[in-house]
């Protein structure tokens, strides 16, 4: 008597031939094995297409829930990105997707220039826009000015008055509002207000710091110390990039973006 799972040589026509259990027991690997693959390929099928619509499994809630996104742009573009404090190895222009509703600390750093920094509000199937991030120098350059433009530049800095609004930028007590939303509250007087030329960013000056605001009214960086408390006047190039004011009787420029 020949033992299971043992094949018999017929010499004659040199075919195996399987013993019944055998024949039995491969049977029924043939059919899990391949339900196996049918199960994982439906599986794979159904997870890819549930992903590409936009949702992830939640472990800690053990649930489906649809994802959202932040989207990110900077001026200057090319700035490093940070997640909750995981480097994204990308650069602004950014769509960060497949986030999970909830916080997220986002860090935007770019070398020579103040880092901006925020939490923002992921909402499942919606897109957070962070889009108006402008980004100053972190050590305004000091520029050489001719006799010719100091001469120039004094003549339209005396013809500048500081306001207390422009546009629809404006200070109420304490309070600076922008387009009729609160932005930024402040506990010291406020001087004067003025929009960044690309109005993604505006200008404050209280006390004798001139202070410079993203257009939420987040990320206070102080862009220059003035001589005096009072209200002084200022100009800033059309591109957003030369601050001109007066120190003392001297004209002064910095590159500040």
């Amino acid at each position: 008597m020949s033992r299971p799972y043992v094949f018999h040589w017929q010499l004659a026509t040199g075919n195996a031939i399987l013993n019944p259990m055998v024949k039995k027991w491969s049977f029924k690997v043939f059919v899990f094995v391949w339900l196996a693959l049918a199960i994982s390929f439906v599986t794979l099928a159904v997870s890819l297409t549930v992903a590409a619509a936009g949702y992830r499994f939640n472990w800690q809630a053990r649930t489906i829930i649809k994802t959202g996104l932040i989207v990110l742009e900077s001026d200057p573009t090319g700035a490093a990105v940070e997640i909750n404090g995981k480097d994204l190895a990308a650069s602004t222009p950014l769509r960060q997707t497949y986030l999970l509703p909830g916080y997220y600390d986002v860090l935007i750093r770019l070398d020579g220039y103040m880092s901006f920094q925020k939490t923002v509000k992921v909402e499942s199937g919606k897109a957070h826009y962070e889009d108006t991030i402008t980004l100053f120098r972190e050590v305004p350059e000091q520029l050489t000015l001719t006799a010719q433009e100091q001469t120039e530049l004094s003549a339209r800095l005396g013809e500048i008055t500081p306001q207390l609004r422009d546009d629809k930028l404006e200070v109420r007590g304490s309070e600076i509002w922008v387009d009729d939303r609160l932005a930024a509250r402040l506990f010291s007087e406020i001087k004067q207000v003025k929009w960044f030329p690309s109005k993604r960013a505006y200008f404050v000056q209280s006390d004798k710091a001139l202070h410079v605001y993203q257009l939420d009214g987040s990320n206070d960086y102080v862009i220059a110390i003035f001589d005096s408390a009072d209200a002084t006047p200022f100009l800033v190039d059309q591109n957003g990039e030369r601050l001109v004011f007066k120190r003392g009787e001297s004209v002064v420029a910095y590159r500040i973006h």
